[in-house]
């Protein structure tokens, strides 16, 4: 019997000891990464299937929300989550209102709250896939059911 698949969440935060925390209180539901810096995430999500990738805000080289933009852009199925210890709304109201983030939440955040949001950004990207699973199946329908159609037209134009 083969284990039941874990989502990957991507944890990105320059202080070692929130990846730490964040690591220890999803391990048992989700294969947690963790990278200190934006380059670091980036090289991470190159290596791995990442299905959420959660971010802080204040990073010393790149903002939360610029890591969040470039991933979107290589990455779009990833849901992206973003975190900050202050009150940088303005920004964080840019991030979401562009698509970029799904969900906020504000440090420090209560174990269950963070668990229920990526619970929730799990079940968003679930949700994501079988959505672009049931769009591929109608595509190959509607050609299959075009390629029909032509070959009924050339049965029509051939009879008297």
């Amino acid at each position: 019997m083969t284990a039941p698949h874990k989502p990957c969440l991507l944890v990105v935060d320059d202080e070692p000891e929130v990846c730490n925390s964040v690591s220890h209180l999803l391990r048992h539901k989700y294969h947690v990464l963790r990278a200190h810096s934006a380059a670091e995430a980036i090289e991470l999500m190159a290596q791995h299937e990442v299905e959420i990738i959660m971010t802080d805000q204040r990073m010393p080289e790149v903002s939360g929300v610029e890591m969040l933009q470039k991933v979107k852009s290589r990455y779009p199925e990833a849901i992206r989550m973003l975190f900050t210890g202050y009150a940088d709304i303005n920004s964080v109201i840019a991030a979401i209102n562009q698509g970029h983030v799904y969900r906020y939440l504000s440090k420090p955040w209560q174990p269950e709250e963070l668990e229920a949001a990526v619970d929730d950004a799990a079940a968003e990207y679930r949700r994501l896939v079988e959505w672009t699973e049931e769009l591929v199946h109608c595509q190959e329908r509607i050609a299959d059911l075009e390629q029909e159609n032509q070959q009924l037209r050339a049965l029509l134009k051939d009879r008297p």
